[in-house]
């Protein structure tokens, strides 16, 4: 019993999110629902994330596609802040949550469009410090909605944890 009691009292709290950040890197699909635009692209995305609670995380992103064509290329820069709601579970966590984008678009001149999305997602806990993690967001861009009313990101992502406190 005394044993038990020792290893009690010298047990750290678990915490899932909370107090922990996360630099993150991702590789995604992207595909522009545009009658400017060509529809099929890759992508990359650097971001950052921080642990409010056990079940509320902000994240930001930086990230940037490539839309080849015969036609013209376009390349789509995204700079994206979200709030995610996660259902920590073990190894896997799945989350969802919503957020607000500035999107522009480079193509020999530049534009930019603001926009608000969903997402959903899970990350899969390799470690304390390493998560590999799927995420669908559907950006509707409110200020070009006539022309281009949706880009849509399909990513996966590699994440470095660091526990803050």
């Amino acid at each position: 019993m005394g044993c038990v009691c020792w290893v009690w009292a010298w047990a750290a709290p678990a915490s899932a999110y909370e107090d922990q950040a996360s630099i993150d890197a991702e590789l995604a699909y992207a595909h522009a629902v545009s009658d400017t635009a060509p529809a099929h692209g890759v992508g990359l995305g650097l971001g950052a994330s921080f642990g409010l609670n056990n079940v509320l995380t902000v994240r930001g992103q930086f990230g940037w596609a490539l839309h080849p064509s015969e036609r013209r290329t376009v390349s789509v820069l995204t700079v994206a802040a979200e709030v995610l709601y996660v259902v920590d579970v073990l190894e896997i966590v799945p989350y969802f949550g919503a957020g607000i984008d500035a999107l522009g678009r480079l193509d020999g001149s530049f534009d930019a469009d603001f926009g608000i999305h969903p997402v959903i997602g899970f990350d899969w806990l390799l470690s304390r410090e390493w998560t590999l993690g799927v995420q669908l967001r559907s950006i509707f861009l409110v200020t070009a909605f006539d022309t281009d009313p949706v880009y849509f990101k399909a990513g996966a992502s590699a994440s470095y944890v660091i526990d803050l406190f």
